[in-house]
């Protein structure tokens, strides 16, 4: 976590992915318990290392996050009916407007 939150460079989501395997709490975990634990770490991230401008922190962290939601969502240990697809069924019916 120390070099995620300290190193200056972008957090990727193998990283992330890698740092939440190698945690014990984490290591048989789900997809969407990763893929939260992973969130937590974007967000210590971006909080205490970005050094930019805030516009440019939140567009960044965004970006981050969506891919690491993204990777997250093809781990696929859950077969069927994952958190991942009735997330983005949900998020389908908000966009329609139902």
């Amino acid at each position: 976590l120390e070099t995620v939150t300290q190193n200056s460079s972008f957090p990727r989501p193998e990283d992330l992915q890698y740092l939440m395997n190698s945690h014990s709490y984490f290591m048989w975990a789900k997809e969407e318990t990763l893929c939260l634990g992973a969130l937590g770490v974007i967000t210590r991230w971006s909080g205490k290392t970005y050094d930019g401008y805030n516009h440019e922190r939140e567009k960044f962290t965004v970006e981050i996050m969506a891919k690491t939601i993204d990777k997250s969502s093809r781990l696929k240990y859950n077969l069927f009916n994952n958190f991942f697809d009735r997330f983005y069924r949900r998020l389908r019916i908000i966009e329609q407007g139902e």
